[in-house]
């Protein structure tokens, strides 16, 4: 299989920043001493915080969580979509059609809303 260029700047784009959420806590290693808040420099390479933390370590350490959250809602949206969207389309009930695609229909003129 050959790589193209654009495939690959796909997978570096995809790649490296789930890489940093996934070992981030591994990089960012133990908290160091709280600094001057609101301050660049001295090893903080996003600043720090209004309590004087390092930024950058607060991004590594919470990039797991973001990742493990996204993939659980949608774990969770497939198994409870999954099996009512195959019911209704097998079944063709038509209150079963209709119970499913009133909540869309309500929402649909309103975009903002859903």
């Amino acid at each position: 299989m050959r790589f193209t260029g654009r495939f690959a700047l796909g997978v570096a784009v995809i790649g490296v920043p789930l890489v940093l959420a996934l070992l981030g806590p591994l990089f960012a290693g133990d908290p160091g001493p709280r600094a001057t808040s609101f301050t660049l420099g001295d090893g903080h390479w996003l600043g720090t915080d209004f309590v004087g933390r390092d930024v950058w370590q607060q991004v590594l350490h919470g990039g797991r969580p973001v990742v493990v959250t996204a993939l659980a809602a949608t774990a969770l949206a497939y198994a409870v979509a999954l099996p009512l969207g195959l019911l209704s389309a097998l079944t063709h009930r038509r209150w079963l059609e209709e119970l499913l695609m009133r909540p869309w229909t309500c929402c649909s003129p309103c975009r903002r809303c859903c």
